[in-house]
């Protein structure tokens, strides 16, 4: 009995601890070896990138590069305003908005090259800033060329199966849906619409200057936001009815808000019409 129980004592520690091993040899390829693998086929074609560390990658490398810039520029800014102290001057205008939302892939670029590659944890990413590569890569109509496949499987909930996640035949159904919208006839009908609306933002934008006696706080993500729905409501609208107009009109003189329940029965009416 004793020899059965220390038998089976010993079959049950060997299951566990050959699981265990199992176990690790299987994260050890996902997190490692797989990732080298990856890396050394771009590395093989000359496509250099900052070494990642284990688990986390690039990731702390890229906090402590905007913390850096979050730094400078605020010592940058404090020494302006002293600098400017009293002469009614504001602070200093960059366009150089890249370098500043993603100042790792700038730093990267002048080490690197145009094409580098950095992780996201287990994650690669090949970053393409060549225009020429980028037309190129954009032209290929190739269904194996598709999305990360991350979007869809752990941003799924938020990203669903939209145009800018999916891949293979719902793109294919998607983008033949959405792809005519955006031909050179049709877009150049949509330039006067979109000149219009822009010209009416930076107008209401110079309004609050001249208001705030030279200084204004805009939010331009805001205002852009509001735009783009208003131009898409116009487009919708103009082709779906006749009454789209008189529909725009009384809708722009109440800011572009609309509830739920009139846009339900005008576009009941709309379609009624078609």
């Amino acid at each position: 009995m004793e020899a059965e129980l220390s038998r089976t004592a010993k079959i049950t520690s060997s299951l566990i601890f050959g699981g265990f091993v199992l176990l690790y040899v299987h994260l050890y390829n996902v997190l490692v070896l797989k990732q080298k693998r990856v890396r050394s086929k771009l590395q093989s074609q000359g496509v250099g990138g900052p070494s990642p560390s284990f688990l986390y990658g690039n990731i702390p490398e890229m906090k402590k590069i905007h913390l850096h810039l979050r730094s400078t520029t605020m010592t940058s800014l404090t020494d302006h305003q002293h600098h400017h102290h009293g002469d009614g001057s504001g602070g200093a205008l960059s366009h150089d908005w890249p370098s500043t939302v993603f100042p790792h892939i700038a730093r990267w670029r002048n080490e690197y090259g145009p094409i580098f590659m950095y992780s996201r944890g287990n994650i690669q990413n090949l970053c393409i800033t060549d225009p020429e590569m980028v037309k190129e890569v954009s032209l290929c109509t190739s269904l194996n060329l598709g999305k990360p496949s991350f979007l869809s499987k752990e941003r799924g909930p938020l990203l669903g199966q939209g145009i800018l996640s999916s891949n293979g035949q719902y793109w294919a159904h998607q983008r033949k849906i959405t792809a005519p919208e955006f031909y050179l006839d049709k877009v150049k009908g949509m330039v006067n619409l979109m000149v219009e609306s822009t010209a009416t933002m930076i107008q209401s934008w110079e309004a609050k200057i001249e208001n705030g006696g030279g200084n204004a706080e805009i939010k331009v993500d805001e205002d852009e936001e509001f735009v783009s729905r208003c131009d898409l409501k116009s487009l919708f609208w103009k082709q779906l009815c006749p009454r789209g107009r008189d529909i725009l009109k009384a809708q722009n003189s109440s800011n572009c808000h609309v509830q739920g329940k009139h846009w339900c029965s005008w576009l009941k009416a709309c379609t009624k019409q078609k």
